[in-house]
């Protein structure tokens, strides 16, 4: 009988140990210090762009406290914030738990309202420009809301509409499967239009038109190519006014273009003036090629 309270007793101290042993472990994990993170929609936004801030930080917080670095702040966990001026700002988020607090912060570079960055890791800056085929008039295009591969611009100037999205761009890197940074882009608008995107990187600028073809959209895989490879060349600036272009016609032969002279080369987004002048010994003109 004695020796079976002793094993009872011994049963009891165990068990109450056991039990000890899990409050603390419960304590213990009640207690932890969280630790402060958050990601926000773009690392790169716009002047006047709403930017997502979203808390990832673990250990159960209880509160949360914004600091964006321009004078404006905020308690909710997952704000959203426009910074008004471009600049450069540290955001801090502060995570307090009944246990401590934590914090983090990140430096974020806030690009002007009409410049549009996308892919922070390899930088493009995109900026559009407009024009009203009715009235002439020209504007710029505003980013009116972004991530780290496509945005949007309005043309407010131009359509009245500071928040109605008229053009989109986007920029995938598809460097992982060996090919270039690829450009795509569309508009909702019958505005005539130019996008310029320049690559931080190399300097490198290329510039896109509205084709009356293609209205909804076009796309450009070989703009900008990834490390390592060529720099690709720039689009050149197109001469102003009006180009005029000569060509000699003679006996069904012309130049320059035709078959034994160097080809007639243009550039996009300048304008042309074609002058045909028959350069044919007077009297020897074969009426049926046309040029007299």
């Amino acid at each position: 009988m004695i020796e079976r309270l002793r094993r009872l007793r011994g049963r009891a101290v165990v068990g109450v140990a056991l039990a000890a042993l899990a409050g603390a472990s419960a304590e213990t994990a009640g207690t932890a210090v969280p630790s402060a993170s958050f990601i926000m929609s773009t690392p790169n936004p716009a002047a006047g762009a709403l930017v997502t801030f979203t808390d990832t930080s673990a250990g159960g917080g209880t509160s949360w406290a914004w600091d964006f670095g321009d004078g404006a702040g905020s308690r909710d966990r997952n704000p959203g914030h426009a910074f008004a001026m471009p600049g450069e700002y540290s955001v801090r988020l502060v995570v307090q738990s009944p246990s401590g607090q934590a914090s983090v912060a990140t430096d974020v570079t806030v690009t002007p309202a009409d410049v549009l960055r996308l892919n922070g890791a390899h930088p493009f800056d995109v900026a559009v420009t407009a024009r009203d085929p009715r009235t002439g008039g020209t504007g710029s295009g505003i980013v009116i809301g972004q991530n780290d591969v496509y945005g949007y611009f309005s043309l407010p100037s131009l359509s009245g509409n500071a928040g109605n999205p008229e053009i989109i761009v986007k920029i995938v890197d598809a460097s992982a499967i060996g090919q270039n940074y690829w450009v795509f882009y569309a508009a909702m608008t019958d505005l005539d239009y130019s996008i310029s995107v320049r690559e931080a990187a190399t300097g490198i600028v290329k510039t896109y038109a509205q084709d009356p073809a293609h209205p909804a959209g076009q796309f450009d895989t070989s703009g900008f190519e990834s490390t390592p490879g060529p720099v690709p060349t720039p689009t050149p600036t197109p001469p102003a006014g009006v180009q005029e272009i000569t060509i000699e016609t003679k006996a069904w032969e012309f130049s320059p273009g035709g078959s034994f002279s160097p080809a007639l080369v243009v550039q996009v987004g300048a304008s042309y003036r074609l002058r045909f002048h028959n350069v044919d010994p007077p009297g020897t003109a074969d009426p049926n090629h046309g040029f007299t």
